[in-house]
């Protein structure tokens, strides 16, 4: 699993719209446009060598870990390793500058503000851009 990661943080090396639309195209089918999408945004949301890190680490520790723990260890260490792996990537996105994905569905569904993009990415540029014009 912290491979496939690890191939989704080299991406960082590829312009988003080109990923975003090569991949569309090449299969030309709306499940691979829809995962295109999902991936350019992954991408743009995690520039920060050290958010891209956590994740390699976070991920795996709450989603794979948690559930082998779960089943042969015991729950406790279970939830001790999926809260880990969340704090985790919750430090990765304060030093990238932007809202977790998580919390920023709680937050549009409550109607407040949130920060999708880091500060240094063009997509949070154009972020603060319209902030400032509204």
């Amino acid at each position: 699993m912290p491979f496939i990661f690890w191939g989704l943080m080299q991406f960082n090396r590829v312009p988003y719209r080109a990923l975003h639309f090569g991949l569309s195209n090449y299969f030309n089918c709306s499940t691979c446009f829809a995962m295109s999408k999902f991936i350019s945004n992954y991408i743009a949301r995690h520039q920060n060598r050290a958010n891209q890190l956590l994740h390699l680490v976070g991920v795996p520790l709450a989603f794979g870990v948690s559930v082998h723990w779960f089943v042969y260890v015991g729950w406790q260490m279970a939830l001790g390793a999926f809260v880990g792996g969340y704090v985790l990537q919750f430090v990765g996105h304060a030093i990238e500058g932007n809202d977790p994905g998580e919390l920023i569905l709680i937050k549009k569904l409550f109607g407040q503000s949130y920060r999708e993009f880091g500060p240094g990415t063009p997509e949070g540029q154009l972020e603060e851009q319209s902030k400032s014009a509204g």
